[in-house]
């Protein structure tokens, strides 16, 4: 669980380096999301949000700097400079989303409690979701204020999103598969451990280890900042390789699937694939010389690929508890009537899934539906496996 919060904050930290994806330069941002029941232990993600205190630290230094300069000066007020910083707080506004990345070009929302996001998103004025969704792909944000009738344009967005929260909180947050918010994160679910761990156990001063950590980061930060571009490539045989294994994805889920974000979700893991080997090659290397090209470490690819494994499957099961939009949703409950509809009065498992695949209903639907039947006390279950139709009092 850590380890993909820490991606998704390290990806801030990276500056000037991009990669070719679609015939589009493309960074390393990534959008995260971590989700299980209260009290599992999603807490350990803040250490992984302390990893830019140095660059926010450095960030309010060159401010101060700035600033007496700027008082040493004539104090022209255009030229007055202005605290620049990363993290942007969930819970702003649209226009102060749009102004924190059209003052830093970049930003990370990070936060431990979904809900501060969702809570924003359901207000007029903090409703930013077409600018989340926009944002991952590096498209421009367009916003008028009203105030100074104007309108304010952020070119080529940079935006990281760390989240955690409960399994309702995520489902508050995304509602519904259709808008393609939920395709553009890697998600992460995990269940609760019920041992108690004591609190008083010794280990390792946290604070100090992760203060190390945070120096990492900043010295990446200022490595790729004060640098012209760099271009992160794939070899010839990673791409062979990357090519294959999503071309075989994307047909696997599309002839397993009924039509919903799932393909999606996976073709986006393409490109979250492409930005973790872009991340954790450049951690590894740390060191850069403008011009120069950075080419993926075989050991970067074969970590990445097996994350987005993992991760995988955690993103397509936590997007299938999420309700289809009203159109879909409509078209979901009759493909659900059309399939109990054709099951006799008294069925097994194997037979609703072969009747399934005789009216194009697939296999993971026709044991979703299973589950539905009995929970709506349509059928019941006489023994495991086997079902059969609850008829109707006269």
């Amino acid at each position: 669980m850590y380890l993909v919060a820490a991606l998704s904050v390290c990806s801030s930290a990276i500056v000037n380096v991009t990669g070719n994806y679609f015939n589009k330069a493309v960074y390393s941002a990534l959008y995260v999301i971590i989700v299980a029941k209260a009290s599992a232990g999603k807490s350990i993600a803040t250490w992984a949000i302390d990893l830019i205190k140095g660059i926010e630290q450095n960030l309010k230094e060159r401010f101060v700097r700035e600033l007496e300069a700027w008082k040493q000066g004539d104090q022209d007020e255009t030229e007055k400079p202005f605290l620049k910083s990363i993290h942007i707080p969930a819970n702003v506004s649209s226009a102060g989303f749009m102004q924190l990345l059209e003052w830093n070009k970049r930003g990370l929302i990070a936060e431990t409690e979904i809900d501060t996001l969702s809570s924003t998103q359901s207000q007029e004025w903090g409703n930013y979701n077409h600018m989340l969704r926009a944002a991952f792909h590096h498209e421009t944000l367009k916003l008028y204020r009203k105030v100074g009738k104007e309108y304010v344009y952020v070119q080529n967005p940079v935006l990281a999103v760390m989240l955690t929260g409960t399994f309702w909180q995520y489902a508050n947050l995304f509602k519904s598969t259709e808008n393609g918010l939920v395709t553009r994160f890697l998600a992460y679910g995990f269940s609760d451990n019920p041992e108690y761990i004591s609190p008083f156990l010794k280990s390792e001063n946290y604070e100090d280890r992760f203060a190390k950590f945070a120096q990492e980061v900043l010295d990446v930060y200022l490595a790729t900042e004060n640098i012209d571009n760099i271009e992160f490539k794939f070899t010839e045989q990673q791409m062979k390789k990357f090519d294959s294994k999503f071309q075989y994805e994307v047909n696997q889920t599309a002839e397993n699937s009924d039509g919903g974000e799932e393909v999606g979700i996976i073709k986006r893991l393409g490109l979250i694939f492409f930005r973790i080997t872009m991340i954790l090659t450049v951690f590894r290397k740390r060191q850069f010389s403008s011009g120069e090209g950075l080419v993926c470490e075989d050991i970067d690819f074969e970590i990445a690929e097996k994350l987005i494994d993992c991760v995988k499957i955690h993103s397509l099961a936590l997007a299938s508890t999420l309700e289809r939009s009203s159109s879909a949703g409509e078209d979901s409950n009759k493909d659900r009537l059309r399939a109990f509809n054709a099951m006799p009065d008294e069925f097994q498992t194997n037979d609703a899934i072969t009747m399934g695949k005789q009216i194009r209903i697939s296999e993971r639907s026709m044991k979703r539906y299973l589950n539905y039947w009995v929970e709506k006390k349509l059928v019941e279950q006489p023994k495991k496996g086997w079902y059969s139709k609850i008829k109707p009092k006269d």
